[in-house]
């Protein structure tokens, strides 16, 4: 049957529903029935043309030149396949050759990051509570440059109103109380 012409295009549903996820979902429905339509008005057909019984309309017809002229036609008739005139077959298959080599690298790269990101969260599976965090264990466990505790700050965090900038602690600012 048709099947036989298209069973080089076959497609691995199971690894593209795999591999698009729960968020493809409608995408992977609308290509599936997209394709299964066409392959289904491609397999109504035939794989080959059936053949014409010329003898049989040559005893039928008054005329049996008019029907031998036909199959004469018919026989002579040759559809061509279509060709690669301008080569571009060899330029295509390079092309994807190198797409796919960039493919497995952003794969590798991401697969690289699926595993930090995956080591981060075994870290953060690893702390305590967050009710039972301090603001000191928050500094402990996610240091800050902007905050040190050696040196805190005060609002409003200008550098004239900090302590070290004052050399008397009655003066705030740069006012004096």
């Amino acid at each position: 049957m048709a099947s036989k012409r298209i069973s080089k295009t076959a497609i691995d549903w199971k690894n593209l529903a795999t591999k698009l996820g729960e968020g493809g979902k409608s995408q992977y429905r609308h290509i599936k029935g997209t394709i299964d339509g066409c392959l289904s008005r491609v397999n109504k057909y035939p794989e080959e043309i059936k053949k014409i019984d010329f003898a049989y309309y040559k005893s039928r017809m008054a005329d049996p030149t008019m029907a031998a002229a036909f199959e004469k036609a018919y026989t002579a008739l040759k559809v061509p396949y279509p060709e690669d005139s301008e080569k571009l077959i060899p330029e295509i298959e390079k092309e994807l050759t190198t797409v796919d080599e960039e493919n497995a690298v952003i794969v590798e790269n991401l697969d690289g990051q699926i595993n930090l990101y995956k080591e981060y969260i075994a870290v953060l599976d690893s702390l305590p509570p967050l009710e039972e965090i301090t603001k000191e264990m928050a500094l402990v466990y996610f240091p800050s440059p902007e905050i040190d505790i050696d040196r805190p700050a005060m609002y409003p965090f200008t550098p004239e109103v900090q302590p070290e900038a004052s050399p008397s602690p009655l003066n705030y600012g740069g006012k004096k109380w």
